[in-house]
């Protein structure tokens, strides 16, 4: 049994997420988080899935056979997995071996075809396996995330206009990671709009962040994120880089101490790009006095294998502090 039966049933289910202010026992600035775990697969990406797929299909004739292709880092390949399923499309979705099993299987799950590529390539191999796909077979419909300004879209026709809706305070500062980069200028693009003064700051991970020229790597790193090696720049942040006030590089062993603590006094298992980002905006709002405010967004709750690693970290210190009081 299918999670949503229809296309529409998805649609219907589609954004409006809540707003959610994280408790700040500071006199500094104000913090707000989009609950995006409440759409239909529980991420974001459910929203750029939906509108790289119906950006394909326009024009298209009735009954052409449509075969979709794309490359992802995991909770993508959940949404455009479901999306064409209920569409009855054929899918083939390209990713890392490193690649959390629970992702994997929900891929399967929906019935998308999956190709794996050995995690040493890191996400950059992924992409290039994905584009010799499509050259050796080009009656695919590549989506190419990337490149595809219906990502960027999406997030300035849905996300930032909510956020603008939602708004209870004035909107000074806008956080989020740079995956493809489609969250973080798309929305900001949206809010400057009715504040041009906004403050952008994007969130990378540590391991590899946006721009390195390290070669890409396996190591663990915050989810849906991440710097593609040898000094390769995400087109839709590269184009408007002198926008970016300024980058955060957040550890994954940082991530899941958050995580941890935010489960302790909030109990809400947050998935790791959902910390990073928060680190990042709770140490802008730390800057802000009582009148302003930072908003960003919390792109899903914690997989299986994330949640995992942030309890046998929380066992690791409690050990440790246990150790060091005797």
């Amino acid at each position: 049994m299918l999670a949503f039966e229809t296309i529409a049933e998805f649609e219907s289910n589609l954004g409006n997420t809540n707003l959610l202010e994280i408790p700040n026992a500071s006199n500094r600035g104000r913090v707000f988080a989009k609950c995006e775990w409440e759409n239909p697969t529980g991420s974001i990406k459910d929203r750029v899935a939906y509108h790289l797929v119906m950006n394909e299909l326009r024009g298209r004739m009735p009954g052409e056979r449509i075969k979709i292709l794309e490359y992802t880092g995991g909770s993508l390949g959940v949404s455009l997995a479901l999306i064409t399923r209920l569409l009855g499309l054929e899918c083939r979705l390209i990713l890392s071996e490193a690649t959390s099993a629970s992702i994997i299987n929900s891929i399967r799950h929906y019935g998308a075809d999956t190709v794996l590529v050995d995690r040493e390539e890191g996400f950059l191999g992924v992409i290039n396996k994905a584009i010799a796909v499509y050259e050796a077979d080009p009656t695919w419909a590549f989506l190419f995330q990337h490149e595809n300004s219906a990502n960027l879209e999406c997030h300035y026709q849905s996300t930032g206009i909510e956020i603008l809706n939602q708004a209870p305070a004035g909107i000074d500062a806008w956080v989020a990671s740079i995956g493809t980069g489609g969250s973080l200028m798309g929305v900001y693009q949206r809010l400057r709009e009715v504040n041009p003064q906004i403050a952008l700051y994007a969130t990378n991970p540590d391991e590899l962040a946006y721009g390195d020229v390290c070669p890409p790597n396996c190591h663990k790193k915050f989810s849906g994120s991440g710097g593609l090696g040898f000094g390769n720049k995400q087109r839709f942040v590269r184009e408007n880089e002198h926008q970016v006030k300024h980058h955060f590089r957040i550890r994954y062993e940082d991530c899941l101490q958050r995580m941890w603590t935010f489960y302790q006094t909030e109990g809400i298992k947050l998935g790791s790009s959902a910390a990073a980002n928060l680190i990042a905006a709770e140490a802008v709002a730390a800057t802000q006095n009582q009148h302003q405010s930072t908003y960003t967004i919390f792109p899903s709750l914690a997989t299986t294998e994330e949640w995992n690693d942030a309890e046998i970290l929380a066992r690791s210190s409690a050990k440790h502090s246990l150790a060091a009081a005797l």
